[in-house]
This record gives C-alpha cells, sequence and structure tokens, in this order.
C-alpha cells in the first residue's frame, strides 16, 4: 500500500509507481474516504465515482484490461490554497498497453486536480477529473500479445 504523501513535490512520483506497479488499493489510499474520480473521454468510457471503494473498484477494473507503460507529470504547478489545500489543472501523457491485444495506446490527458492535506494521511486527493483530449494507437509490438 504505501506511506502517506506528506509533499506535493513526491505525489505524481509516488502515484506513478503506485499504478505502474498495479497498486489499486496503494492508489487508493491517495484518496480521501469522500473522494470523487471522474474521467470522460478515454478508452474505458466515461465515468463518475465517489469514495474509495468505488475509486479502488475502478482503478482495478482498468488495470485489469490495460498496463501502464509510462505516463508524465501534469504539466501545471500547484497552486496553494492556505497550508492544506492545494490544486492544479494541467496536461499529462499516459502510455498504455491493451493487455488483450498488445495494441499500445498513449493519450493526452487534461486534468484537475483538487488536493486537501491531513495531520495522519498526508495529501490526498479531494477531487481528481480527467479528460481524454487525444488517443494515438499503434499495433502490438512483434512477438507481443
Amino acid at each position: 500500500m504505501g506511506e502517506p504523501v506528506w509533499s506535493l513535490d513526491d505525489f505524481s512520483a509516488v502515484y506513478l509507481a503506485r499504478l505502474k506497479s498495479g497498486d489499486a488499493v496503494g492508489l487508493g489510499q491517495l484518496y480521501i474516504e469522500s473522494a470523487v474520480l471522474t474521467t470522460t473521454g478515454g478508452p474505458f468510457g466515461s465515468s463518475w465515482v465517489v469514495g474509495r471503494d468505488q475509486i479502488v473498484a475502478m482503478i482495478a477494473e482498468a488495470m485489469a484490461q490495460y498496463t501502464v507503460d509510462n505516463q508524465t507529470e501534469p504539466t501545471a504547478p500547484f497552486e496553494y490554497h492556505g497550508p492544506n489545500q492545494a490544486a492544479r489543472n494541467g496536461t499529462f501523457e499516459s502510455t498504455l498497453t491493451v493487455k488483450a491485444t498488445g495494441e499500445r495506446m498513449t493519450m493526452t490527458v487534461s486534468a484537475f486536480e483538487v488536493f486537501g492535506r491531513s495531520d495522519d494521511q498526508g495529501w490526498q486527493y479531494l477531487a481528481d477529473h480527467s479528460t481524454v483530449t487525444s488517443i494515438t494507437s499503434s499495433p502490438p509490438a512483434e512477438g507481443s500479445a
């Protein structure tokens, strides 16, 4: 699962490490119990889930179908609103492999993220919204799938 994230400067790296390792429960710990996660325009459709259990289930379902090969950090800096709240609105790229076919997809994603910090859980998502703005596909690598 992993330790809490105490610095937002470390958040993206921790998120990506858990994502690439397939740790849906660990990713879920980066969301408060009542967090909201929404996605639109992606290969797995649009979704709106509320609460950590639903977020973990959605992430686990996606991980059953896709492997995350790489993801860049969002381009925007964090905007702090007092010592315990922050947000950022940026763009990142994510490269996935479809487990069933070996097809690779690179997505450009616009994300709006709202974070809160607590003394015992560190920084966590309050709300996480991603819109996939473009997808490019490439055939499976030779010998895959």
